[in-house]
């Protein structure tokens, strides 16, 4: 009788203990699964964020539907910055989603902030990316965006930009 008595309290501990782990393994599943359900959600955001911008950039009369730039700016030129805010979006998405490294994204910054445009946008809408990081509740996007002011500035400090009548060269040479 003692053999067996103990025999069943060996396996009540047993249970016990498979019982926490299975239920570790529940709560893990269902952590991982609001972690994707996330994911999901902000990538459906982004990618209607996407599809205003190019939508508004293939039928230019409705470029005055986005936010206005804090200066004027001419048609070409909200195009232009349109499609860098769109650069910056992807690579906010990238961050995110730990996809990009932080020196990944140092380097593709400072590649972005060679161009004259690419400054002029961070210029004129960099406030409102860092309004955006102070009333969000998500740390990365101030991390994103310290990252970008740091890359600016590093531009800035390493002298002028590449104007935009550099990139190309004429038919002829």
């Amino acid at each position: 009788m003692i053999i067996i008595s103990a025999a069943s309290q060996a396996y009540e501990r047993l249970s016990v203990f498979f019982s926490a782990v299975a239920m570790l393994g529940v709560v893990a599943s269902l952590a991982y699964q609001a972690r994707q359900t996330s994911i999901t959600n902000m990538a459906v955001q982004r990618a209607s964020h996407r599809e205003l911008v190019l939508f508004a950039l293939q039928h230019p009369e409705l470029m005055l539907a986005l936010e206005p730039l804090p200066e004027p700016v001419t048609k070409e030129q909200a195009r232009q910055m349109a499609f860098s805010n769109l650069f910056l979006s992807n690579w906010w998405d990238d961050f995110v989603l730990r996809r990009i490294t932080v020196d990944g994204l140092r380097v593709l910054l400072r590649r972005h902030f060679r161009s004259a445009l690419a400054r002029q946008y961070w210029e004129m809408a960099g406030a409102y990316w860092r309004h955006d990081a102070e009333v969000s509740s998500d740390r990365r996007l101030g991390r994103f965006v310290d990252l970008v002011d740091e890359q600016y500035a590093v531009a800035i400090a390493s002298g002028p930009a590449m104007p935009p009548t550099s990139y190309f060269t004429s038919p002829n040479e």
